[in-house]
């Protein structure tokens, strides 16, 4: 294991022998002397020997040369990758040290810091990457594993926010449920992680064996419930442990993440949190969310979720859930038609199009069972467009 000064050692060796361009180095992690050494060579003063033995000093530049000789054989070693991650490795420890004395005091910590840190060493996240060596994909989804979502919507993206939005009682704790069963009978090496911050584990568990068989032994092994009251925080933070494999990720509900009064920016705070957590692990993230006071019935709408900006701005997918024949708020002109036995899922965006509907908006009416919930099927014809 090589420590910082040892890197240092090596890169500088390396690039006074000529193996490495000073240009290519970030001195910022580099270790005195060197750094100032490397930056001297850069901007193109005195690169003899004598000049550069100067500006580090004999001793320096003798273990810097020592450091060179015992590892200039070595090929499969990337120096600047390791010197960077040792780097990165070395902040994370400090993060960690300082997180870990703010929690203990009760105090507020910047988890997302902690998180790009993390990634960076996981090389998650680079310096950027040039547009003709970027590999394209066909489709921004992946199949769900719900007949209705793949037939309409193409499945979910393959790494996105979806929020799902609805009045009370209109199934959307059993909508999450059922969508976590069917993307796992569609990916049987992944894992479904399920916060349920307001419904306790044994009580989510009975609504999941009303749903006959989709609740197999394998789907039940392979789902994990966590059902503490987290903030946003502790569920992004927690959904990373998770990261080797877990496929699909529900939330139920935005609200109750709040850890102060309710407003646009504490709000907005969860689902950029929740976007950026989805983009991280490269999964579909659904996050249950209520609507707002200003929501009086009819066809629910993206403006009617609570503090809905954010929600518009980041969210891969907005899907809201309408059940007319049991809606309890005021009946509105609208060209969705109530029909007892039938709710809709009405989609009002997708980032990668409405695909098989000319890019347009609209629901699919689809069978609602009661207890048994959401109908795995909707045929094509099932689509209604949306009125603006």
């Amino acid at each position: 294991m090589y420590s910082i000064v040892d890197l240092s050692e090596i890169i500088f060796g390396l690039a006074v022998e000529g193996k490495l361009a000073p240009t290519t180095i970030n001195t910022s992690f580099i270790e005195p002397p060197y750094k100032d050494a490397i930056e001297h060579m850069v901007k193109g003063k005195d690169k003899s020997r004598e000049g550069i033995i100067t500006k580090v000093g004999i001793p320096a530049f003798q273990s810097a040369m020592d450091a060179y000789e015992t590892v200039k054989n070595i090929k499969d070693i990337n120096w600047l990758e390791l010197l960077e991650k040792t780097s990165f490795s070395l902040k994370l420890s400090a993060q960690l040290h300082k997180a870990a004395e703010k929690i203990e005091k009760g105090q507020d910590f910047d988890f997302g810091e902690l998180v790009q840190t993390f990634n960076i060493i996981e090389g998650k996240q680079h310096n950027g990457i040039r547009l003709c060596d970027v590999k394209t994909i066909d489709t921004p989804y992946i199949p769900s594993g719900w007949e209705a979502i793949d037939t309409h919507l193409m499945g979910y993206p393959k790494q996105g926010l979806i929020t799902i939005g609805a009045a009370p009682f209109t199934g959307k704790t059993t909508f999450m449920l059922q969508a976590n069963a069917r993307f796992l009978r569609a990916h049987p090496d992944k894992v479904g992680v399920l916060f349920s911050l307001e419904m306790p584990a044994d009580e989510l568990k009975a609504r999941c064996m009303d749903f006959g068989d989709l609740y197999n032994d394998d789907v039940m092994e392979r789902t994990i419930i966590y059902d503490l009251l987290f903030d946003v925080k502790d569920v992004s933070y927690t959904a990373y442990k998770h990261k080797d494999e877990i496929g699909f990720m529900g939330v139920d509900f935005a609200d109750l993440m709040l850890k102060n009064e309710a407003s646009e920016g504490e709000m907005g705070n969860i689902y950029i949190t929740l976007s950026i957590t989805a983009k991280m692990l490269g999964i579909p993230l659904m996050l249950l969310s209520q609507l707002s006071r200003s929501y009086d019935g009819g066809t629910p709408r993206p403006n009617h979720l609570r503090y809905t900006s954010m929600a518009e701005a980041v969210s891969w997918g907005i899907l809201m859930l309408y059940n007319p024949w049991t809606s309890f708020y005021n009946k509105k002109a609208e060209n969705l038609p109530e029909e007892e036995g039938y709710s809709y899922i009405v989609a009002w965006k997708y980032r990668g199009g409405f695909r098989l509907h000319n890019n347009q908006p609209g629901a699919i009416r689809i069978k609602f069972e009661g207890e048994r919930g959401w109908h795995p099927r909707a045929p094509l014809e099932n689509w209604r467009m949306l009125i603006r």
